[in-house]
């Protein structure tokens, strides 16, 4: 168990929204925050509210929490907030590791992102895990998680594909830093392949 500097403060955020505090354990540190678990929940906590801009947060509240037409991403099922702290809460079901290779996996997230209008703008094999079922979706909801354009849409396609065919790959992080830039180090054929699938999924929505 990892020991939490912000354990009792979550705490006191859980049980004056009457969670259950029992056992809580945090598993996991990032930049934005912590991860805690119950037997039950998974709470992401975030010390300062502030990393998640006002306009993000209210598009997670209004078109992300509770939606449960959404399966690309872990669902968010309530958010707690004092003045200068939030809270993510989630089902804490058993998942397994993403290992890469999975295209029919990313091509459905990019699908459901496309279908319910957002976009993560942080795909990549460490954001991704089989929930049950054996659903693959994309666990790290937090400022990554915005209103889909066109611009961005893209980019989360071309992430999603390095995810797929490069997650073994020990340059992929400079890869996903490249797209954007002269020197992109990717297999243009193979993307178009992986993009014209996902255009034969994207139309069946309207069907």
């Amino acid at each position: 168990m990892i020991k939490a500097k912000n354990h009792t403060k979550i705490v006191a955020i859980l049980q004056k929204h009457n969670y259950d505090s029992t056992n809580l354990q945090c598993i996991g540190t990032g930049k934005e925050g912590q991860i805690f678990e119950t037997e039950k929940l998974i709470f992401k906590y975030f010390p300062d509210k502030k990393i998640i801009p006002e306009t993000t947060l209210n598009f997670i509240k209004e078109h992300i929490l509770g939606n449960q037409e959404i399966q690309g991403l872990r669902r968010i099922t309530d958010i707690l907030e004092t003045d200068t702290e939030l809270v993510f809460v989630s089902p804490n079901m058993h998942c397994s590791p993403y290992k890469g290779g999975d295209e029919i996996g990313t091509l459905h997230i990019l699908k459901d992102a496309h279908k319910n209008g957002y976009v993560h703008t942080n795909f990549k094999p460490d954001n991704l895990m089989y929930s049950e079922g054996n659903v693959l979706e994309l666990i790290d909801v937090g400022r990554d998680v915005v209103p889909l354009t066109d611009a961005l849409f893209k980019n989360m396609v071309e992430r999603a594909f390095l995810t797929t065919y490069y997650s073994d790959s020990p340059q992929l992080a400079k890869m996903m830093s490249a797209l954007h830039t002269e020197n992109r180090n990717i297999d243009e054929m193979q993307l178009r392949n992986y993009s014209q699938k996902l255009c034969l999924i994207l139309g069946d929505e309207h069907e």
